[in-house]
């Protein structure tokens, strides 16, 4: 991945993270994060006579109550909060899998991790007394539910689509264990003494394949009390620096929609941003227009993977769709008619993009997954 976006990590999914081949998709993707009642009715806010105690950690800001104990694991690194989730610790895969940031609450916890320098996992040790309640904050660049599952509309077994901060999230709440469903290489786990937990997923603007999971473990028999601060906290949440917004201006957001254009058609001709496109297969970006709704003729030599032996002439069209991330989807397609050795078909590259026009993520797509990887007339493949 490292030599397709020149931007990341080869294990951390960042920036222009790895390749989703996805077929066949639609260039308009799904909403996701579609608010819908909690499966509890347990949700009211912290009473107004519980003294609150204010947060910015994480690149995240809340209120809770000021007699819960908040600990920093200090393992999250804040230099460069953009792109994407970097631990301070060394440990390689931590960057994939994630671990505990900070913990919060009346109880206690703590990571135990294992491994070298090449392999790291860490799982929680648990401690809840009675009448108790504690918040683990996690971390982790990649997951099985992340930001472009939130954008193409992929539900979350198990869990109920919500929002927190305006975001897509989703939420489970669950008797005494944590299903990690939404996390890399993490089985279920049981918390001892916990009555129920409640549990939230939050992707993340600043890498659309890292997720934040929240899980607040809770001992009565004051549940319901204990819920309702739990609740209330999370109503508090917000990302810090603050998540960007779509403009809500019809005309503020056709501006930000053709300035975005011209942005991500720019990165992705840039040396700059993606030097292995540029150089293996140079021009490739130049047919695509920068307006919807026009066609423009071109005879290519290059698909995004390989040389072609031949030259093979398509149409290049230029779509966008904001998205539920509060960015944008920018599809281009290439379309070619039906030639004397081969069939008529089409290729779509599928960026995400933040709300000013910088790339996020890359996917791709074709009509017949199994069938159809390839442009007629396609070489051997390049580098990535």
């Amino acid at each position: 991945m490292e030599a397709l976006v020149g931007l990341a990590a080869a294990l951390a999914l960042a920036v222009v993270g790895l390749p989703r081949l996805l077929a066949p998709r639609s260039d308009a993707p799904a909403p996701g994060g579609v608010e819908t009642s909690s499966p509890s009715p347990t949700a009211a806010p912290t009473p107004t006579d519980v003294p609150l105690a204010h947060a910015q950690k994480w690149f995240l800001t809340f209120d809770y109550p000021a007699a819960w104990k908040l600990d920093d694991q200090n393992v999250l690194s804040v230099a460069d909060p953009n792109p994407g989730l970097r631990f301070t610790s060394s440990g390689g895969n931590l960057e994939l899998l994630g671990r505990s940031v900070g913990f919060l609450g009346t109880g206690s916890a703590r990571d135990i991790c294992q491994g070298d320098q090449v392999t790291v996992d860490c799982t929680t040790q648990w401690t809840l007394p009675e009448s108790s309640v504690e918040v683990r904050f996690w971390a982790a660049s990649g997951a099985h539910w992340d930001g472009l599952s939130a954008i193409d509309g992929y539900p979350l077994d198990g869990y109920t689509s919500t929002t927190v901060d305006g975001l897509p999230a989703t939420f489970t709440k669950t008797t005494g264990s944590i299903s990690n469903a939404a996390l890399l290489g993490h089985p279920t786990e049981v918390v001892p003494g916990a009555d129920e937990v409640l549990s939230w997923v939050l992707p993340t603007q600043r890498e659309l394949a890292g997720v934040y999971t929240i899980d607040a473990a809770i001992r009565g028999p004051n549940t319901v009390e204990l819920e309702a601060q739990v609740r209330a906290m999370i109503a508090s949440l917000r990302w810090e620096p603050a998540a960007y917004r779509l403009p809500t201006d019809p005309a503020a957001l056709d501006a930000a929609q053709a300035a975005a254009i011209t942005s991500g058609l720019s990165s992705l001709r840039s040396k700059l941003n993606a030097p292995i496109l540029t150089e293996f297969y140079p021009h490739f970006f130049d047919c695509f227009p920068s307006k919807t709704g026009v066609s423009v003729p071109a005879t290519i030599t290059h698909s995004q993977q390989a040389p072609l032996t031949q030259p093979l002439p398509v149409i290049c069209t230029t779509a966008i769709k904001p998205n539920s991330m509060q960015g944008w989807t920018l599809s281009l397609t290439q379309t070619w008619a039906a030639g004397p050795d081969y069939p008529a078909g089409y290729c779509t590259n599928v960026y995400q993009l933040n709300l000013d026009g910088t790339l996020a993520q890359f996917d791709q797509s074709w009509p017949d997954y199994l069938k159809h990887i390839y442009y007629p007339h396609q070489g051997s493949t390049g580098p990535g």
